[in-house]
């Protein structure tokens, strides 16, 4: 077996290796990262079953994966430089691609409720694609608002 292969079948057991987990950003406050962290971990465990779900074409658990994504309460865009409110640290760009999660996760299930498996497909892409940039802006990687 090549090490290649041992995270990737780690992970499909549901042993998710520490270096595989986002850094902690220091630019975001203790607090906020702690709640976002719980957010990361279950849409994390979502992602996983979705990825499945969508291979095996499971159109109904498709469609209760992604609209529990979507009615997932979002945390609000309070704006501001407090640094008493708990996400004064998190950039703007977070907030966007927030409610951009949310859209494509209501695209997906409506794709997987209609059993239009390209579209399905499309979306489920667009909703990974993201989850990548949310990770970045979460990290203080992402520059550009693409």
């Amino acid at each position: 077996m090549t090490p290649k292969i041992i995270p990737l079948l780690a992970m499909l057991a549901g042993v998710v290796p520490a270096e595989t987990r986002l850094p902690e950003p220091a630019a975001i406050s203790p607090l906020a990262r702690q709640i976002i962290r719980q957010r990361m971990d279950r849409h994390g465990d979502q992602l996983e079953l979705l990825l499945a779900a969508v291979l095996m074409l499971n159109r109904p658990l498709v469609e209760t994966l992604a609209s529990d994504i979507a009615a997932t309460p979002k945390l609000a865009n309070l704006g501001g430089a407090d640094g008493a409110l708990l996400n004064a640290t998190l950039p703007p760009r977070f907030f966007a691609l927030q409610d951009q999660l949310g859209s494509q996760a209501k695209r997906l299930a409506e794709a997987a409720r209609t059993r239009s498996d390209p579209a399905m497909a499309a979306a489920f892409g667009e909703l990974t694609a993201t989850c990548v940039k949310c990770h970045s802006v979460y990290l203080g990687d992402s520059p550009s608002p693409k």
